[in-house]
């Protein structure tokens, strides 16, 4: 995103700067620059029919039909690039936009508005981004579950995506669990620390977990619906409270850990689809105070669009 820089980075920089990288799926946030970036995307990428783009609409609580249509209207020169929308991110931190009680209401709307559109735009799927604040048990990881207040509109949530074969997603972040004392192993440099000997980095046992949460409220969803990671990444700076951990080697080390699990058939997130945030920093995050002073710093890329040498 580039929603959140003083100067924005234009859509043509940024198109110049993916074309150079490996990457074939990106997640496009519901900035109104979105669409003019997504276009650059694919317009310099040697490879412009294998893009794939994650797209967004941000406020749930007012999306109806003529939302959906502006979203069509908005992404129609890269329809085709187009696999996944996002209604809302993360509802638990964001309640003034995404009422609980909405979320499987709208996903429904959307899904059926959509239905009644032509190819492609009827064969996208829908989900909705949710944090670990959803998340009640954790440890151990087959115990894993949903706080009890969730579950009831999570089950109907699982239940439009199973039978739409849409993926769940949650933001999965080893850099929030306060990891100074176990850096080495949110980082993926410890493997098996403490009792985690199955694992050998904390997203492998966030992941697992939250799949155990699925299962727990709706039977079959371990094995049957697909679990995506939509964020997670690890800030290059600190001055406060995350400043023993929160540098450009540890973020290196975290991504390159966590695409080496990617490519490894004994890890949980084998061949798994995994977002890291973000490609850019971005300087008006963190707005909330001093103490979260690592927040413009998740970027691969600074403000400007140089790399950090963290990828």
């Amino acid at each position: 995103s580039t929603g959140l820089q003083s100067s924005p980075l234009s859509a043509s920089k940024v198109g110049s700067i993916t074309s150079q990288l490996n990457a074939k799926t990106y997640r496009i946030y519901g900035w109104p620059q979105g669409p003019a970036i997504a276009q650059q995307i694919v317009a310099q990428s040697s490879s412009p029919t294998e893009i794939k783009f994650m797209i967004e609409i941000w406020d749930l609580n007012s999306i109806t039909t003529s939302t959906v249509d502006q979203l069509i209207s908005d992404y129609s020169a890269v329809a085709d690039n187009v696999y996944l929308i996002n209604i809302g991110n993360e509802p638990v931190l964001n309640p003034n936009y995404m009422s609980w009680n909405q979320l499987s209401t709208k996903l429904s709307l959307v899904y059926g508005h959509l239905a009644t559109k032509g190819s492609p735009w009827n064969n996208v799927k829908v989900t909705i981004p949710f944090s670990e604040a959803i998340i009640g048990t954790s440890w151990p990881v087959q115990s894993g579950s949903f706080n009890a207040a969730h579950k009831a509109e999570l089950y109907n949530i699982l239940s439009i995506l199973d039978n739409k074969n849409a993926p769940f997603t949650m933001n999965m972040y080893p850099y929030f669990g306060e990891p100074s004392d176990y850096t080495q192993y949110a980082l993926g440099n410890q493997p098996g620390w403490g009792g985690h000997k199955n694992y050998d980095n904390m997203l492998e046992a966030k992941y697992e977990a939250a799949l155990y949460a699925m299962e727990n409220v709706y039977p079959g969803a371990y094995s049957n619906i697909e679990l995506i990671v939509t964020e997670t990444g690890w800030s290059t700076q600190s001055a406060s409270a995350k400043s023993s951990f929160s540098n450009s080697a540890n973020a290196k080390d975290y991504i390159a850990n966590v695409v080496k699990a990617m490519n490894n058939p004994s890890s949980i997130l084998y061949e798994k689809k995994i977002y890291f945030f973000e490609l850019f920093d971005e300087d008006k995050k963190g707005n909330w105070g001093q103490d979260q002073d690592w927040e413009p710093y998740f970027g691969i890329y600074d403000k400007w669009g140089n790399s950090k040498g963290i990828y």
